[in-house]
């Protein structure tokens, strides 16, 4: 049916739960007949080619029925896998040549690829069919098993993993080996980053990620002082406060415009020494339940604007730091009710000011 839409280019498969095989129709020829009996033909070289590797003499069986297999355009640019447990097979292309066995990378418009809970997809004993094109350049992984046999790819700027729990960086070293990513998500990983060797970070500028412990030490920040530039802390269940090491590393980040703390439950205290990120324009701290105040040094002379949302205990703001910095934004919602009138005093002397939060 795929084959019906030359111009499509964005693909979304949402809990198919009976498709367990992948695999790229064959590429429509010049001179070809209509779309109609083009996808009739295509249809029928793919069940034969289907049958001859079911009951082929020498050749592999390929475990998955006409029904089961999912024959993608070759022409797409994204492509997002959503719940669908039973995907545990990339196949060969359909027919036979110089293109059986190449996994996906017919598919040499694949741009953005984004896998969800399909938990067999990558498994380490099938990555060997996963061959990826040399286009992709973003990867997101969430609840996918996979390990280190993904190949190298060398356009890949933008790479995302969550819900991996066992994963380290070292399981993505041919992935960041290349140097050309530039933003780097990790979800549900906590020790993605213990044993790494920081020179495969070089280069990112924009990083997500709960691992605190094994981020926040000096041979990373040190390496990245110069190019990060925006940094999310998310979804920290556990994290009091930061430890004097862990700050100080924060500190070498000198390129950082964006900071960002969200979802911190037990976060009673901002990080001290935020005022000498002398490039920070933007802080953010979002749903910390338990964040009671922020140190004196916390605000830079650059910051321009600064959200404060959903921190109900929030009592306590260095005030004066806020009437010398170059704040253009204070958005303050949902904190402590004295400090939120204290903030109201600043209307009229910050351009934008917003007590409420709008969707």
């Amino acid at each position: 049916m795929l084959s019906h839409f030359p111009y499509l280019s964005e693909l979304s498969l949402h809990k198919c739960h009976r498709v367990s095989g992948l695999g790229v129709a064959a590429k429509e020829k010049p001179g070809m007949a209509t779309p109609a009996s083009t996808s009739a033909n295509k249809l029928e070289e793919a069940e034969t080619s289907l049958q001859q590797q079911k009951t082929g003499g020498d050749e592999e069986m390929d475990p998955t029925t006409d029904e089961d297999l999912v024959l993608l355009p070759p022409h797409i640019q994204t492509l997002h896998i959503y719940d669908c447990p039973q995907l545990r097979h990339v196949s060969t292309s359909i027919g036979k040549g110089p293109s059986a066995g190449r996994g996906l990378q017919d598919l040499r418009s694949l741009q953005s690829f984004k896998i969800i809970s399909c938990p067999m997809l990558l498994s380490s004993n099938l990555s060997f069919y996963f061959l990826l094109p040399a286009s992709l350049q973003n990867l997101s992984l969430n609840g996918t098993l996979t390990s280190s046999t993904l190949p190298p790819l060398p356009n890949l700027t933008s790479l995302s993993i969550a819900n991996e729990r066992d994963l380290r960086g070292e399981d993505f070293l041919p992935l960041l080996s290349r140097g050309q990513i530039t933003e780097l998500t990790t979800r549900g990983s906590r020790k993605f980053f213990v044993g790494l060797e920081p020179a495969r970070l070089y280069g990112i500028r924009t990083v997500r990620t709960e691992d605190v412990a094994g981020f926040f030490v000096m041979p990373i920040c040190s390496l990245l002082s110069s190019s990060l530039t925006n940094l999310f802390l998310q979804n920290n269940s556990g994290r009091k406060r930061f430890t004097k090491t862990q700050e100080k590393a924060l500190q070498m980040l000198t390129s950082l415009q964006v900071l960002e703390f969200y979802c911190y439950d037990k976060l009673q205290s901002g990080p001290a020494g935020l005022s000498g990120l002398v490039s920070l324009k933007r802080l953010n701290f979002v749903k910390c339940k338990v964040l009671k105040w922020l140190p004196n040094d916390s605000i830079p002379s650059s910051l321009e604007e600064l959200t404060i949302t959903y921190c109900p205990k929030l009592r306590s703001l260095p005030m004066g730091a806020l009437r010398k910095c170059s704040l253009r934004e204070l958005v303050v919602y949902e904190v402590d009710k004295e400090l939120a009138k204290r903030c109201g005093k600043l209307k009229g002397t910050i351009p934008i000011f917003r007590d409420k939060v709008f969707d």
